[in-house]
């Protein structure tokens, strides 16, 4: 177990990434703190891909990698360290541009401002075992999540829920710490 105070980043990485963040108090409860980040419009997309037209696009222009980056980036310096990061890795895809993407996403977490040993991540299918999520349905882990932290405030994307979920399992099974509040 780690016995460190700073801040911890979750993320759940996609287009609309879910952002949760909270300071790390060693054998302390931690409150968290949930937002959702936009990585790029339908018309920043639309324009993004129509320059790529007749060509293999480079993801490293792509606006959502770029937004990202930048996004986690500014966020980084507003909190207390050390950092620590963490991501669902996610081990499967529909199609080679979704591959790619979900490669560029981990890129530029990889390329932040941190250390390189300040990372974790956890896969889809242990992160729903540690929710005690039930079931194939895409709330499962809002249901699992609102039951065990009483959370009654407004309603939840699954990219808040997911990202809570993966902080909640660093914090537990890393640094032995609890959540005592969810914020919004």
């Amino acid at each position: 177990m780690l016995n460190a105070a700073g801040s911890l980043i979750a993320l759940d990485l996609g287009t609309r990434t879910g952002i949760a963040t909270t300071t790390i108090v060693p054998g302390g409860a931690s409150s968290l703190k949930l937002e959702t980040v936009v990585l790029a419009t339908d018309s920043e997309l639309k324009r993004y891909k129509q320059s790529a037209a007749g060509s293999e696009p480079m993801r490293n222009c792509d606006p959502r990698v770029k937004t990202l980056w930048t996004t986690l980036t500014e966020k980084i310096k507003t909190l207390p360290g050390p950092i620590w990061v963490a991501f669902e890795d996610v081990r499967f895809a529909k199609s080679l541009a979704q591959a790619q993407l979900w490669s560029s996403f981990r890129g530029a977490v990889w390329s932040l401002p941190v250390e390189s040993g300040r990372y974790f991540s956890v896969n889809t299918s242990a992160l729903k075992k540690f929710a005690g999520a039930k079931g194939p349905k895409k709330d499962a882990m809002l249901v699992a999540f609102r039951r065990r932290f009483s959370y009654t405030g407004p309603e939840l994307d699954d990219n808040l829920v997911d990202a809570a979920w993966i902080l909640t399992w660093v914090l537990e099974t890393k640094f032995a710490t609890e959540l005592k509040g969810v914020l919004k």
